[in-house]
Protein backbone atom coordinates (compact mmCIF):
# COMPACT_ATOMS: atom_id res chain seq x y z
CA UNK A 1 0.00 0.00 0.00
CA UNK A 2 2.84 2.40 0.89
CA UNK A 3 4.57 1.61 -2.40
CA UNK A 4 1.34 2.36 -4.32
CA UNK A 5 0.89 5.69 -2.55
CA UNK A 6 4.47 6.74 -3.31
CA UNK A 7 4.10 5.83 -6.97
CA UNK A 8 0.82 7.76 -7.16
CA UNK A 9 2.42 10.86 -5.62
CA UNK A 10 5.33 10.69 -8.05
CA UNK A 11 3.03 10.49 -11.05
CA UNK A 12 0.92 13.36 -9.71
CA UNK A 13 4.03 15.52 -9.38
CA UNK A 14 5.11 14.67 -12.91
CA UNK A 15 1.68 15.52 -14.33
CA UNK A 16 1.72 18.83 -12.47
CA UNK A 17 5.03 19.72 -14.09
CA UNK A 18 3.81 18.67 -17.50
CA UNK A 19 0.38 20.29 -17.45
CA UNK A 20 0.94 23.24 -15.14
CA UNK A 21 1.73 25.78 -17.91
CA UNK A 22 -1.51 24.87 -19.70
CA UNK A 23 -3.73 25.60 -16.69
CA UNK A 24 -4.82 29.23 -16.71
CA UNK A 25 -7.80 30.87 -15.09
CA UNK A 26 -10.86 29.25 -16.67
CA UNK A 27 -12.63 32.62 -16.53
CA UNK A 28 -9.96 34.29 -18.66
CA UNK A 29 -10.70 35.73 -22.09
CA UNK A 30 -8.21 38.30 -23.43
CA UNK A 31 -5.01 38.02 -21.39
CA UNK A 32 -4.04 41.54 -20.31
CA UNK A 33 -0.35 40.92 -19.78
CA UNK A 34 -0.09 39.75 -23.38
CA UNK A 35 -2.31 42.39 -25.02
CA UNK A 36 -1.14 45.86 -26.04
CA UNK A 37 1.27 47.18 -28.66
CA UNK A 38 4.89 47.19 -29.74
CA UNK A 39 6.47 50.14 -31.52
CA UNK A 40 9.05 48.86 -34.00
CA UNK A 41 11.24 51.79 -34.98
CA UNK A 42 14.91 50.83 -34.85
CA UNK A 43 14.93 51.38 -38.64
CA UNK A 44 13.07 54.73 -38.89
CA UNK A 45 12.02 54.32 -42.52
CA UNK A 46 10.25 51.04 -41.70
CA UNK A 47 8.70 52.03 -38.37
CA UNK A 48 5.28 50.78 -37.40
CA UNK A 49 3.11 49.74 -34.47
CA UNK A 50 2.09 46.13 -34.02
CA UNK A 51 -1.00 45.80 -31.83
CA UNK A 52 -1.50 42.34 -30.38
CA UNK A 53 -3.91 40.46 -28.13
CA UNK A 54 -4.02 36.87 -26.91
CA UNK A 55 -7.40 35.27 -26.30
CA UNK A 56 -8.06 32.15 -24.24
CA UNK A 57 -11.07 30.16 -25.39
CA UNK A 58 -13.71 29.84 -22.65
CA UNK A 59 -16.62 28.43 -24.67
CA UNK A 60 -16.89 25.65 -27.20
CA UNK A 61 -15.72 27.78 -30.14
CA UNK A 62 -13.84 31.10 -29.99
CA UNK A 63 -14.99 32.15 -33.48
CA UNK A 64 -18.58 31.99 -32.25
CA UNK A 65 -17.75 33.51 -28.87
CA UNK A 66 -16.17 36.58 -30.50
CA UNK A 67 -18.76 36.89 -33.27
CA UNK A 68 -16.20 36.48 -36.05
CA UNK A 69 -17.97 33.95 -38.23
CA UNK A 70 -18.70 36.44 -41.02
CA UNK A 71 -15.19 37.91 -41.24
CA UNK A 72 -12.76 35.09 -40.56
CA UNK A 73 -11.03 34.08 -43.80
CA UNK A 74 -8.35 31.58 -44.84
CA UNK A 75 -4.81 32.40 -45.91
CA UNK A 76 -2.51 30.63 -48.34
CA UNK A 77 -0.46 28.95 -45.62
CA UNK A 78 2.54 26.62 -45.74
CA UNK A 79 2.57 24.18 -42.83
CA UNK A 80 -0.57 25.43 -41.04
CA UNK A 81 -4.29 24.74 -41.20
CA UNK A 82 -6.41 27.61 -42.56
CA UNK A 83 -8.91 28.85 -41.65
CA UNK A 84 -8.89 27.93 -37.94
CA UNK A 85 -11.57 25.59 -36.59
CA UNK A 86 -12.41 27.72 -33.54
CA UNK A 87 -11.66 24.88 -31.11
CA UNK A 88 -8.03 25.91 -30.52
CA UNK A 89 -7.33 26.92 -26.90
CA UNK A 90 -5.45 30.18 -27.53
CA UNK A 91 -5.55 32.77 -30.32
CA UNK A 92 -2.75 35.26 -31.00
CA UNK A 93 -4.16 38.30 -32.85
CA UNK A 94 -2.06 41.02 -34.58
CA UNK A 95 -2.63 44.30 -36.44
CA UNK A 96 0.11 46.44 -38.04
CA UNK A 97 -0.20 50.24 -38.38
CA UNK A 98 2.34 52.03 -40.60
CA UNK A 99 3.56 55.10 -38.71
CA UNK A 100 6.11 57.76 -39.66
CA UNK A 101 7.13 58.95 -36.21
CA UNK A 102 10.49 60.39 -37.26
CA UNK A 103 8.79 62.53 -39.95
CA UNK A 104 11.17 61.37 -42.69
CA UNK A 105 10.35 62.13 -46.31
CA UNK A 106 10.80 58.50 -47.39
CA UNK A 107 8.83 55.87 -45.52
CA UNK A 108 8.44 52.25 -46.58
CA UNK A 109 5.21 50.63 -47.62
CA UNK A 110 5.05 47.70 -45.21
CA UNK A 111 4.23 44.28 -46.60
CA UNK A 112 6.11 41.63 -44.55
CA UNK A 113 5.41 40.83 -40.90
CA UNK A 114 7.38 38.26 -38.87
CA UNK A 115 5.86 37.01 -35.61
CA UNK A 116 7.35 34.43 -33.23
CA UNK A 117 5.62 31.10 -33.75
CA UNK A 118 3.42 30.24 -30.72
CA UNK A 119 3.44 26.60 -31.85
CA UNK A 120 0.49 27.49 -34.04
CA UNK A 121 -1.79 24.86 -35.53
CA UNK A 122 -3.74 27.24 -37.77
CA UNK A 123 -3.74 30.77 -39.20
CA UNK A 124 -6.27 33.20 -40.62
CA UNK A 125 -7.30 36.81 -41.16
CA UNK A 126 -10.29 38.95 -40.21
CA UNK A 127 -11.54 40.55 -43.39
CA UNK A 128 -11.25 44.38 -43.21
CA UNK A 129 -11.46 44.19 -39.41
CA UNK A 130 -9.49 46.10 -36.73
CA UNK A 131 -9.18 46.09 -32.95
CA UNK A 132 -11.33 48.29 -30.70
CA UNK A 133 -9.96 49.87 -27.51
CA UNK A 134 -11.12 52.59 -25.12
CA UNK A 135 -10.43 55.25 -27.77
CA UNK A 136 -12.45 53.43 -30.44
CA UNK A 137 -11.46 51.51 -33.56
CA UNK A 138 -7.70 51.19 -34.13
CA UNK A 139 -7.57 53.05 -37.42
CA UNK A 140 -6.94 56.64 -38.53
CA UNK A 141 -5.81 58.75 -35.56
CA UNK A 142 -5.98 55.79 -33.17
CA UNK A 143 -2.81 53.98 -34.17
CA UNK A 144 -2.49 51.31 -31.48
CA UNK A 145 -4.28 49.01 -29.07
CA UNK A 146 -3.62 50.89 -25.82
CA UNK A 147 -1.79 54.24 -25.61
CA UNK A 148 -0.59 55.60 -28.95
CA UNK A 149 3.21 55.65 -29.31
CA UNK A 150 4.96 58.97 -29.85
CA UNK A 151 8.26 59.97 -31.43
CA UNK A 152 9.78 60.04 -27.94
CA UNK A 153 9.22 56.26 -27.77
CA UNK A 154 11.61 55.48 -30.62
CA UNK A 155 13.26 53.13 -31.40
CA UNK A 156 11.42 50.27 -29.61
CA UNK A 157 8.61 50.55 -27.09
CA UNK A 158 6.46 47.79 -25.55
CA UNK A 159 3.12 48.54 -23.85
CA UNK A 160 1.10 45.70 -22.29
CA UNK A 161 -1.98 45.32 -20.13
CA UNK A 162 -4.43 46.69 -22.73
CA UNK A 163 -6.77 43.99 -24.08
CA UNK A 164 -9.44 45.01 -26.59
CA UNK A 165 -12.64 46.54 -25.26
CA UNK A 166 -16.02 44.93 -26.06
CA UNK A 167 -17.13 44.39 -28.80
CA UNK A 168 -13.36 43.76 -29.28
CA UNK A 169 -13.26 44.07 -33.09
CA UNK A 170 -14.69 46.54 -35.62
CA UNK A 171 -16.10 44.25 -38.31
CA UNK A 172 -17.82 46.97 -40.36
CA UNK A 173 -15.51 46.39 -43.34
CA UNK A 174 -13.14 49.33 -42.95
CA UNK A 175 -10.46 50.01 -45.57
CA UNK A 176 -7.47 47.92 -44.53
CA UNK A 177 -4.61 46.14 -46.28
CA UNK A 178 -5.44 42.49 -46.91
CA UNK A 179 -3.15 39.66 -45.85
CA UNK A 180 -2.63 37.09 -48.58
CA UNK A 181 -0.29 34.40 -47.29
CA UNK A 182 1.70 33.06 -44.36
CA UNK A 183 4.63 30.67 -44.04
CA UNK A 184 6.38 29.04 -41.08
CA UNK A 185 10.16 28.73 -40.90
CA UNK A 186 12.70 28.55 -38.06
CA UNK A 187 10.38 29.50 -35.22
CA UNK A 188 8.87 32.43 -37.13
CA UNK A 189 5.64 32.84 -39.10
CA UNK A 190 5.86 35.43 -41.91
CA UNK A 191 2.67 37.13 -43.11
CA UNK A 192 2.51 38.92 -46.47
CA UNK A 193 0.06 41.53 -47.74
CA UNK A 194 -1.23 42.22 -51.22
CA UNK A 195 1.48 43.85 -53.41
CA UNK A 196 0.29 47.36 -52.49
CA UNK A 197 1.17 46.78 -48.83
CA UNK A 198 0.41 49.26 -46.06
CA UNK A 199 1.18 52.90 -46.85
CA UNK A 200 2.04 55.47 -44.17
CA UNK A 201 -1.04 56.14 -42.06
CA UNK A 202 -2.65 52.88 -43.10
CA UNK A 203 -3.21 49.60 -41.30
CA UNK A 204 -3.52 45.89 -41.98
CA UNK A 205 -6.62 43.97 -41.12
CA UNK A 206 -6.30 41.80 -38.01
CA UNK A 207 -4.53 38.49 -38.66
CA UNK A 208 -4.03 35.59 -36.30
CA UNK A 209 -2.34 32.38 -35.26
CA UNK A 210 -4.26 29.80 -33.23
CA UNK A 211 -2.44 27.51 -30.80
CA UNK A 212 -3.10 25.10 -27.97
CA UNK A 213 -0.38 26.65 -25.80
CA UNK A 214 -0.63 29.77 -23.61
CA UNK A 215 1.61 32.83 -23.84
CA UNK A 216 4.50 33.03 -21.42
CA UNK A 217 7.16 35.37 -22.82
CA UNK A 218 8.00 37.89 -25.53
CA UNK A 219 10.32 37.22 -28.47
CA UNK A 220 11.43 39.47 -31.34
CA UNK A 221 9.13 40.13 -34.26
CA UNK A 222 9.86 42.28 -37.32
CA UNK A 223 8.20 44.42 -40.00
CA UNK A 224 9.64 45.39 -43.37
CA UNK A 225 8.59 46.70 -46.76
CA UNK A 226 9.31 48.36 -50.08
CA UNK A 227 10.93 50.24 -51.79
CA UNK A 228 13.76 50.01 -49.27
CA UNK A 229 14.08 46.26 -49.47
CA UNK A 230 14.30 43.90 -46.49
CA UNK A 231 15.53 46.40 -43.88
CA UNK A 232 13.28 45.52 -40.95
CA UNK A 233 12.35 47.16 -37.70
CA UNK A 234 12.08 44.91 -34.67
CA UNK A 235 10.13 44.62 -31.45
CA UNK A 236 8.89 42.06 -28.89
CA UNK A 237 5.71 40.06 -29.46
CA UNK A 238 4.02 37.43 -27.26
CA UNK A 239 4.69 33.74 -27.68
CA UNK A 240 4.74 30.52 -25.69
CA UNK A 241 7.14 29.78 -22.83
CA UNK A 242 8.60 27.55 -21.71
CA UNK A 243 8.72 25.45 -24.83
CA UNK A 244 6.63 22.31 -24.35
CA UNK A 245 9.70 20.17 -25.06
CA UNK A 246 11.42 21.90 -22.17
CA UNK A 247 8.41 21.33 -19.95
CA UNK A 248 8.47 17.66 -20.91
CA UNK A 249 12.15 17.37 -20.06
CA UNK A 250 11.53 19.15 -16.76
CA UNK A 251 8.71 16.79 -15.95
CA UNK A 252 10.74 13.71 -16.84
CA UNK A 253 13.67 15.07 -14.87
CA UNK A 254 11.49 15.59 -11.81
CA UNK A 255 10.08 12.10 -12.16
CA UNK A 256 13.59 10.66 -12.47
CA UNK A 257 14.80 12.51 -9.36
CA UNK A 258 11.78 11.33 -7.41
CA UNK A 259 12.22 7.70 -8.45
CA UNK A 260 15.94 7.86 -7.77
CA UNK A 261 15.40 9.20 -4.25
CA UNK A 262 12.75 6.58 -3.53
CA UNK A 263 15.04 3.77 -4.74
CA UNK A 264 17.92 5.13 -2.61
CA UNK A 265 15.76 5.22 0.53
CA UNK A 266 14.50 1.73 -0.19
CA UNK A 267 18.08 0.38 -0.43
CA UNK A 268 18.93 2.11 2.86
CA UNK A 269 15.93 0.48 4.55
CA UNK A 270 16.90 -2.96 3.24
CA UNK A 271 20.45 -2.48 4.57
CA UNK A 272 19.15 -1.49 7.99
CA UNK A 273 16.82 -4.51 8.15
CA UNK A 274 19.64 -6.89 7.19
CA UNK A 275 21.70 -5.62 10.11
CA UNK A 276 18.85 -5.98 12.59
Amino acid sequence: MIRFRKTLLLWAAALTLLLGPLVLDARAAFIGGFSGNTLMGDTPNTDGVVSFAVYQRTGANWITDLGLGAVIKPLAVAGLLSPPTGTELFVYFYQVFNTNLDGGAVDATLNLFDVPDPLAVSAGRLDNTVFIDAAGSVIGANTALGPNPTAADLPIHLTTGFPPVAPFFDTTQLATAELTSAARSGGVVTFTTLPGGVATGGTTEVFLLASNFPPGQFKPGAISGVPLGPVPSHGPLPTVAPEPSGVLLLGLGGLGIGLGGWAYRRRQLRGFLSLA
